[in-house]
C-alpha cells in the first residue's frame, strides 16, 4: 500500500515540478512559488501531531487495519511529491 501511495504521489509530482522549475545556474535551481509544496509539509506535520494526539487518546482505533491503511496513504502521497521534485530537478539539471 505505502509503495503504490508513493508510486502516486510520485506521478503526479513529476507532472506538476516540470512547469515550477525556472532556471538552472552552477550549482542552484530557481523554482517558481507554488502552494503544493507548503500544503504536503503541512499534511506531513499535521498527519504526524494527529496520529500522536489518537495514539494517547483513542489507541484502539490506531490499532485498526482501516486507520493504517488511511495513514499510510494520507502521509505517503505528499512524501513521494517530494521525491518526485527531487527526481524531477536532478534530471533537468543536465
Amino acid at each position: 500500500m505505502a509503495a503504490l501511495a508513493y508510486g502516486i504521489g510520485i506521478f503526479f509530482g513529476m507532472r506538476w515540478q516540470k512547469d515550477w522549475i525556472i532556471s538552472f545556474q552552477a550549482r542552484t535551481v530557481e523554482l517558481q512559488g507554488e502552494w503544493i509544496t507548503l500544503s504536503a509539509m503541512m499534511l506531513i506535520f499535521m498527519a504526524g501531531f494527529m496520529n500522536g494526539f489518537l495514539t494517547d487518546t483513542l489507541p484502539e482505533l490506531t490499532k485498526s487495519a482501516l486507520f493504517l491503511v488511511f495513514f499510510t496513504v494520507f502521509t505517503c502521497v505528499p512524501a513521494g511529491q517530494f521525491l518526485a521534485r527531487a527526481i524531477t530537478t536532478l534530471r533537468s539539471s543536465r
